[in-house]
């Protein structure tokens, strides 16, 4: 999964958000030194799996992303345990579906994300895709 090039950043970011999206970063590469970063996303390895962490600054949101399986890879009676897993045993992470694929998604809005959120977010993301 490599990242698309994102769309054209604003004109202006606030020092705010700059600040945070510098804490983001030191986070990622404190977790895969390979990490790559494209604009103001990231992709990366956590214990084997792919983790993709995308913001809109315009929106001021985030959100970090993992792929778990195909849909068409799963059993009949899947769907509905991870949808009961949204409501009952899944933290901030959430089960998602986006292009055939099922996800494991963090969201939060950027300008309040604390480093330990971040951080707390990663963890609950990759968790949900185990």
């Amino acid at each position: 999964f490599l990242l698309e090039e994102p769309p054209a950043a604003p004109a202006e970011v606030s020092p705010e958000i700059t600040a945070i999206l510098e804490q983001m970063d030191q986070v990622i590469k404190a977790l895969d030194a390979k990490a790559q970063r494209t604009g103001n996303s990231w992709q990366f390895t956590l214990q084997d799996r792919v983790m993709l962490v995308v913001t809109d600054t315009n929106a001021a949101r985030m959100r970090i992303i993992t792929p778990i399986a195909l849909i068409s890879d799963l059993p009949e009676e899947a769907m509905q345990r991870l949808m009961q897993a949204n409501f009952d045993t899944a933290l901030d992470a959430r089960y998602a579906v986006a292009q055939n694929l099922v996800w494991g998604a963090f969201l939060h809005p950027l300008d309040t994300l604390t480093t330990r959120d971040f951080a707390a977010g990663i963890l609950q993301t990759h968790s949900v895709g185990e």
